[in-house]
């Protein structure tokens, strides 16, 4: 058993910041990349996690794995709000508009 899954739980969860970060700034090749990184570090782990845990760090991977969720959370709480945002947009690009006539016009 090593601090090896420990470690690995708080690069996931630096991961998932840096995550969150991009995808508030609207950053898709940062969040690409970082979403990338997730992934590995989430295979790893779930690898060292069959190896065991050392009792002595069960409270550390507690709160970090707490962290993680809070993060995952907010996360999906800002990709929900920008894709919101995007099918306003793209609703207001098919808004009905006027014909030189005052008709309506097709969207």
């Amino acid at each position: 058993m090593s601090s090896e899954a420990l470690t690995l739980l708080h690069e996931l969860v630096t991961a998932t910041r840096s995550a969150l970060v991009c995808a508030r700034a609207l950053d898709g090749a940062g969040l690409d990349q970082a979403n990338r990184e997730r992934g590995d570090l989430l295979f790893s782990l779930r690898i060292a996690l069959t190896e065991g845990v050392h009792p002595a760090e069960l409270d550390a991977m507690r709160a970090a794995a707490h962290e993680l969720d809070d993060l995952e959370d907010r996360l999906e709480r800002v990709a929900i709000q920008v894709v919101g945002v995007i099918e306003g947009l793209r609703q207001g690009a098919n808004a009905a508009t006027y014909s030189a006539s005052g008709r309506v016009a097709a969207g």
